[in-house]
């Protein structure tokens, strides 16, 4: 069977991808190649016969599962995709070690990519300029250690493509008031409104991971989607990705739902010049649509103080900032008898001004 190659042309010591360079890098030789470059190596040896070609086409399915590696966190059941280069790594959301369970079948296998662009380097130092500014934010989270727990993961989400007929019928209203003296009008007009025609969706985007990531992850959208890439296993390199665990079918419903109801928005949004509108019907019909499997950047750093779960995420392309911290029990005691002081050595001042 063909295999996955992400490894150094010049060495044979693995590629990690650099999201400051947009390229993959030899951590051994230092060689930087772009993905134009490794495919040509590809090409190249798919040519000569190489057992470390690249496959394409009905091949990648196959390649992905032989190559996806499956881990399972046992303190809180998450499971993590890596490449099969990796051989232990940690739980992105609670930091526990995860065990290797085993491959992830071909149909796991994302359509799309978009890489990461920001490198961990310079997510430590926004994080740290986001802590300067919080200042009863626990100690401990503010730390190079808590730092270093700052995870790259890929998130799978499902992106649409699609097309629906729509058609509205809907009752308006033209109000007329006058007076002639002392006597008042009113003309009332009514009017049957029917409103059809196309609506096309691209990149309509729907999570496809846990309910327990949605909350780290909800912050930091949108990304540009403009920037997607076909996918390829060396991006996984240094990084991590979350399973897909939401498949089309437990969706499909209730995005054609939301579809419909934006549709529906579109054309309310053409009628104008009545004084009231009542819709009485609209009717939808998904004409054509494409799903699309994609896996999207996110940095992430979680921190548990009491049984509850803290956070820090970046968008691993954008740089947009979200999190839930910790805050000091102690500096806010601090501030709150420090103001109470300061409010009590005044009563008093004034107190005795008085006297």
């Amino acid at each position: 069977m063909e295999t996955v190659t992400y490894k150094c042309p010049n060495c044979d010591a693995g590629l990690v991808f650099s999201p400051e360079k947009q390229s993959f890098v030899c951590e051994y030789c230092r060689s930087v190649f772009s993905e134009a470059e490794l495919e040509k190596v590809e090409q190249n040896s798919t040519a000569a016969g190489s057992p470390h070609a690249v496959p394409s086409g009905e091949e990648a399915g196959d390649a992905f599962a032989a190559h996806a590696a499956l881990y399972t966190c046992a303190n809180c059941g998450a499971e993590v995709v890596t490449d099969d280069t990796t051989a232990a790594t940690q739980c992105f959301y609670c930091h526990n070690p995860v065990v290797l369970s085993g491959k992830l079948s071909g149909e796991y296998r994302p359509q799309s990519i978009v890489p990461f662009a920001v490198e961990k380097e310079e997510v430590k130092k926004r994080f740290a300029e986001f802590c300067r500014k919080k200042h009863f934010l626990r100690r401990d989270f503010r730390t190079e250690a808590q730092a270093q727990e700052l995870a790259g993961v890929y998130l799978p989400y499902w992106l649409i493509d699609s097309r629906l007929s729509a058609k509205m019928d809907a009752e308006g209203t033209k109000i007329r008031v006058w007076k002639v003296g002392d006597t008042e009008y009113t003309e009332t007009k009514r009017y049957h409104i029917r409103r059809e025609g196309y609506v096309d969706f691209r990149d309509f985007s729907a999570a496809a991971f846990s309910k327990r990531t949605m909350e780290l992850a909800r912050g930091v959208l949108p990304f540009d989607m403009d920037k997607r890439k076909p996918f390829s296993m060396p991006y996984l390199s240094g990084f991590q990705a979350e399973k897909r665990s939401v498949e089309r079918m437990d969706l499909q419903n209730r995005i054609h739902e939301e579809m419909a109801q934006a549709a529906g928005r579109r054309l309310d949004d053409s009628v104008h010049g009545y004084t009231t509108v009542r819709k009485d019907d609209l009717q939808t019909s998904v004409l054509q649509e494409d799903w699309n499997h994609t896996l999207l950047p996110v940095w992430l750093m979680t921190y548990r103080f009491r049984e509850k779960l803290y956070y820090f995420a970046m968008n691993g392309q954008t740089g947009k900032i979200c999190g839930s911290l910790p805050v000091s029990g102690p500096k806010l005691a601090a501030l709150f008898f420090g103001v109470a002081a300061g409010i009590f050595a005044l009563t008093l001042l004034i107190g005795g001004a008085l006297l």
